[in-house]
């Protein structure tokens, strides 16, 4: 299956499409080792935009200026090794799957829209926005 992706990868355009791949952060799993066991892929070989979700809220075991500094440093090595082909994907703004996800709140939506627009993403993408109610709406109008 693996050759199949990456032919898929290799002619999407053949077939008008435009590719954007949702990926884990490197934090989590270096992206080498992602690459190997074909879940990440370099955006400048197959002219698309790697998205990188990297969502605070699930960190909350450890202490919010550790995660801050983690995201940070995803971004900063994303906009510097893929430039306006990588994006950053934030959350969680609603539950998932399990129902019992942590979510952002606004002041801290608020803070990792800033974060990410300072250290260069190109586009910032949320996922589940199946909760996004007034408080994130009025978030997202005054940061973007």
């Amino acid at each position: 299956n693996k050759k199949r992706i990456n032919d898929f990868l290799k002619n999407h355009k053949q077939h008008g499409l435009k590719l954007e791949t949702a990926e884990l952060p490197n934090v989590l799993i270096p992206e080498r080792i992602q690459e190997a066991i074909g879940v990440s892929f370099n955006p400048l070989i197959y002219d698309s935009k790697q998205i990188k979700m990297f969502y605070t809220s699930l960190a909350s075991c450890l202490p919010r200026g550790i995660v801050n500094r983690l995201f940070a440093r995803e971004i900063r090595a994303g906009v510097k090794k893929y430039g306006k082909q990588f994006a950053i994907g934030i959350g969680c703004l609603a539950g998932g799957i399990e129902g019992n996800e942590k979510i952002l709140t606004p002041e801290q939506l608020s803070e990792d829209i800033k974060k990410a627009k300072e250290r260069g993403a190109s586009e910032i993408y949320f996922f589940r926005l199946g909760g996004l109610n007034d408080d994130f709406v009025s978030t997202l109008r005054d940061n973007l």
